[in-house]
């Protein structure tokens, strides 16, 4: 069984890692050669690295209809096509507005990525290796975040924007022909239970309790950690005064937050895929997710103190560890939720979920730690957060007595 489904997940994995290569891209890039973009400041480098994810918001339901109607093999090749057409724009792009429409196609690019990446897992797995799937997918495609970071802020020193856009912009193409050898033209409506609307029936197994629940974990674990850990980890780490020598040169801020976050990139592929093979066993998924809940709460709550580098940074590094832990573990959680009933209606409004909590969370922690104490108050009001989480899954594990 693992053998037999084994291309169309990691073909749909690297698809999106290809896709990726120029968004992450920007996020080194833009801030340093803003001016050669055409752009005027700083503020519109913030509005363009964020756009993208609000417009996934009112974009997921729409895309979740398409998918009903379409096969997944069309819907990612439209996504190949949004996400080509704007990674090369990048490179032709000279004005805010034109960037901005650029990384709106990206944000639709994105939710057709990510959620015929879903229904890809939920197509091509059962219970017995769901977890496995989930969590190779998740490792897989965020090798693009890593090597769009490291090979685009190489590159751009010496090719420029331009450049490096046309050079990741055409690499998505590359992917197509295995996307047609190794993933069958099957349509996601063929393989749930209903159609995508709004019975008695479907309204009131989405409002039951195991689907709130994972719904509202998905969404507080992507504000947390997509969120407020990734966008506030520099901050955190001048705050702190941190330096790390390496070869002889300082290495701080942002420099060091992005090793850190490069580092977790390195090992998500084999720790996700480990992580959801062992939520696959006799034991379940649930016990692994509380214990990481509280993992992370501990190490979220030792984030704000003034420790020695080399007592904090394992703290971070156990910090990100749980991330990768907890992004799997409810990814595959919701996965399961989703075969229960209306696979379409659920996956979409997770991902909504997700995208949602993703956009506030850098919002949030900002407006948070700008205030009197205000990094102790989001650090610690995180951790209590998991923990809250944490014993309402214990309290449900037991319920259901796994």
């Amino acid at each position: 069984m693992i053998d037999k489904w084994r291309h169309p997940v990691v073909t749909v994995s690297l698809i999106t890692a290809f896709c990726l290569l120029g968004d992450s891209m920007l996020y080194i890039v833009l801030p340093i050669y803003w001016r050669e973009a055409g752009l005027q400041s700083l503020i519109e480098v913030g509005i363009l690295l964020s756009v993208n994810r609000f417009v996934r918001l009112p974009m997921n339901p729409l895309v979740g209809w398409l998918y009903q109607r379409l096969s997944l093999r069309k819907g990612l090749l439209i996504a190949i096509a949004l996400s080509v057409t704007a990674t090369v724009g990048y490179g032709l792009a000279n004005s805010f507005w034109f960037w901005l429409f650029l990384r709106c196609l990206w944000g639709i690019a994105w939710s057709l990525l990510k959620l015929g990446g879903y229904f890809t897992v939920i197509l091509c797995a059962d219970n017995s290796n769901r977890g496995r799937w989930m969590g190779t997918y998740n490792g897989l495609y965020r090798l693009g975040s890593l090597f769009g970071m490291l090979l685009g802020g190489f590159l751009a020193s010496t090719w420029g924007i331009s450049g490096v856009s046309f050079l990741f912009g055409f690499t998505p193409l590359l992917a197509i022909p295995f996307l047609f050898s190794s993933l069958k033209d099957a349509h996601v409506g063929s393989q749930t239970k209903k159609e995508m609307h709004w019975d008695l029936e479907t309204k009131g197994w989405l409002f039951s309790r195991h689907v709130i629940r994972a719904i509202l974990s998905g969404l507080l674990i992507a504000m947390l950690f997509q969120g407020i850990l990734t966008s506030t980890l520099s901050y955190v780490i001048e705050y702190h005064q941190f330096e790390l020598a390496l070869l002889g040169i300082a290495i701080v801020g942002s420099a060091l937050s992005g090793l850190l976050q490069a580092l977790r990139w390195t090992w998500e592929p084999f720790l996700a895929t480990n992580i959801g093979k062992w939520s696959d066993g006799e034991k379940g998924r649930k016990p692994y997710f509380v214990i990481f809940l509280f993992i992370g709460a501990i190490s979220y709550s030792l984030i704000p103190f003034s420790f020695n580098l080399l007592i904090w940074l394992p703290v971070v590094i156990i910090l990100l560890i749980s991330a990768t832990a907890l992004t799997t573990l409810i990814d595959s959680i919701a996965s399961d939720a989703a075969k229960e009933g209306n696979t379409v209606v659920f996956m979409t409004l997770y991902s909504m979920m997700i995208d949602m909590g993703a956009a506030l969370g850098p919002l949030l922690g900002y407006a948070i730690i700008h205030l009197q104490n205000g990094l102790w108050i989001a650090y610690e009001g995180a951790a209590m957060i998991l923990v809250g989480l944490g014993i309402l899954w214990t309290i449900q594990t037991r319920e259901s007595g796994n």
